[in-house]
């Protein structure tokens, strides 16, 4: 005799039960295919951030990271040879989070450059998957798109690697996600980790300091005051903490003392940063505008034409003739032609602008017209009013805390305008020509910033060259030489790796808790090997009574690329310019008289 069928009431807990375990399922394989797609969204970037060479502030990072690997607790007992005179490392600016963690790459990995950069995948998973958080919660149903956009984007994808920039971003916009997060639950917790993240990544690059103030905006606005003034508390002890460490270690503050005692770098007026502003988002920025365009229901063409104008704005940097001027032979940049560029990329900032006050006017207006004032307690208003001030303490954090215009300093606003602009697409998104406009405005946005990573990788591996070149032309004729140089980033890391000294000139710092090594003395049958004006360095007096040279050999690296990212994406006044000449040319020298280094 078989077993009695269960009735329909004994059923409904089993069905009940099944549905539960099925949408648990589901949600659980939801979630692991977007960790997987995350995941390798960050590898991507990793990779391709470990094939360029050591460039730019990355060999200064490498000498705190060194001292970290050999002690721990004395992490700037060293003198850094970074500007015109070498300086007590404490008397520069290397917070200790990143470089700590690249210290135990060190140790780990030992000397390779490319296993450094993908030690920092940490860091780029973070950023991918705090990026990821923040556009899922205001451009639901665009946020793979715009994921992909920025995380590829000429502002992002060449500042992957081991500087600071990416891994202080990818922390604190964890701890703005966990500040956003809605509901009571787990909330003192939720503010305790963003408290801990906020601390590391104002840690890692003060400019953090921006998007905490951000997040505990957001907490005022929605409601959740304390959980702000939690993160807000437990990240100043932590940041406190370290300062206090310093001062009673070195005796001197490592974030206080170059504020009171001057940090010896040229810090432009903040007038000179209005133009740049404009110029840099519309070199970096221009394709996210088709964003704006769709939200407001401009027609198609209208996108299609922005678009048509990027690509001849670039196309104009490569083929535009040149018209060199005096001043800018050093630099191997054509000023007439600078100017022009500078011009072209402002018009299309202004258009970026342009769509981005529109929007905010669209919106009030809509919401005063047909809601009321009362329509500004909305939900949906505030996290607008959220965005846009946030976007209005990145502009004033530009304006404050850079001492000059570079791509780095936009990394906040291009992911708070990609915020902005994407949500103000999501109201219209499907409708039209959106289908087609979006993906193709995101593949040009991506393409372009393959381009600008492939110029700033052939600067990068310029320097490289250029110090192989010169040691191989020295050695073959002379088997056992004493070389010297000038110049810092990436040349300076490979010239020290190649047994070269640098020049120090003559200085007079003040005493601090470190001795400083004095003025270089070259003596008659040694080498000295300067690059060409496009290579930072110390300025030395070199020719003339004080010391008599000869110059045996100029050694040129050029290639067919005509675009350059050095000076002026990383420290200029446009993202992208035409090379004028030889990518590099480095001069060696042979010492014909015993001299001491003096100053310029």
């Amino acid at each position: 005799m078989g077993h009695p069928r269960p009735s329909r009431f004994q059923r409904a807990p089993l069905r009940g039960l099944s549905v539960v375990l099925l949408s648990a399922r589901r949600l659980s394989c939801r979630r692991t295919r977007r960790l997987a797609h995350l995941a390798a969204l960050a590898v991507l970037v990793t990779i391709l951030s470990a094939l360029k060479p050591i460039t730019l502030d990355e060999t200064a990072y490498h000498a705190a990271a060194a001292q970290i690997a050999r002690a721990p607790l004395d992490p700037y007992g060293f003198v850094l040879f970074w500007l015109q005179s070498p300086l007590p490392a404490n008397h520069s600016i290397l917070p200790p989070v990143s470089n700590a963690w690249w210290a135990l790459g060190l140790r780990i990995l030992g000397d390779h450059v490319p296993a450094w950069k993908l030690w920092m995948f940490p860091f780029n998973f973070l950023f991918v998957l705090g990026l990821h958080g923040l556009l899922r919660r205001t451009c639901r149903g665009l946020e793979t798109t715009l994921l992909w956009m920025t995380s590829l984007s000429p502002v992002f994808l060449p500042a992957f690697g081991l500087m600071l920039d990416v891994p202080s971003m990818a922390l604190a916009l964890t701890g703005l996600n966990l500040l956003m997060t809605p509901g009571q639950r787990g909330s003192v917790r939720r503010a305790s980790l963003a408290g801990l993240f906020f601390g590391l990544a104002v840690q890692t690059k003060y400019s953090a300091f921006v998007l905490l103030g951000a997040g505990c905006l957001h907490t005022v606005l929605f409601g959740r005051i304390r959980r702000g003034v939690a993160a807000a508390v437990i990240a100043s002890t932590l940041f406190l903490s370290w300062e206090v460490f310093t001062y009673v270690k070195y005796g001197e503050s490592h974030f206080l003392h170059p504020i009171l005692h001057g940090y010896p770098i040229h810090v432009e007026p903040w007038p000179h940063f209005i133009r740049p502003l404009f110029v840099f988002t519309g070199g970096l920025l221009a394709l996210l505008a088709p964003l704006g365009f769709l939200g407001l229901g401009l027609p198609g063409w209208v996108s299609v034409a922005l678009m048509a104008s990027t690509a001849l704005v670039y196309a104009v940097v490569g083929v535009f003739p040149e018209a060199a001027m005096p001043w800018a032979t050093r630099f191997h940049i054509a000023e007439t032609h600078f100017s022009l560029i500078r011009r072209l990329f402002a018009g299309l900032g202004m258009v970026l602008w342009g769509t981005i006050l529109a929007g905010a006017v669209r919106g009030m207006a809509w919401d005063a017209a047909h809601r009321g004032w009362r329509a500004f307690r909305r939900a949906s208003r505030r996290s607008e009013i959220f965005l846009f001030a946030w976007l209005a303490a990145e502009i004033v954090g530009y304006f404050a805390l850079s001492p000059f215009p570079a791509a780095r300093r936009f990394m906040g606003m291009a992911v708070v305008v990609t915020m902005i602009l994407g949500r103000l697409a999501c109201v219209r998104r499907g409708r039209g020509a959106s289908a087609f406009l979006l993906p193709c405005a995101a593949v040009l946005q991506i393409l372009l910033g393959l381009a600008y990573a492939g110029v700033d990788e052939m600067e990068a591996r310029s320097h490289q060259r250029g110090v192989a070149l010169a040691k191989d032309w020295i050695e073959q004729r002379d088997p056992a030489p004493s070389v010297w140089y000038t110049g810092h980033w990436g040349f300076q890391f490979y010239a020290e790796r190649a047994g070269m000294q640098p020049i120090v000139p003559e200085h007079s710092m003040e005493k601090s808790y470190l001795d400083l090594p004095p003025a270089s003395f070259i003596r008659a049958g040694d080498w000295l090997v300067i690059p060409d004006g496009s290579v930072s360095k110390q300025q030395v007096k070199l020719d003339g009574e004080s010391g008599p040279l000869s110059r045996r050999t100029t050694l040129r690296i050029a290639d067919r690329n005509h675009y350059r990212t050095l000076w002026c994406y990383h420290g200029g006044y446009a993202p992208l310019c035409r090379l004028g000449g030889p990518r590099l040319e480095v001069d060696v020298y042979r010492v014909d008289r015993d001299f001491t280094a003096g100053p310029p």
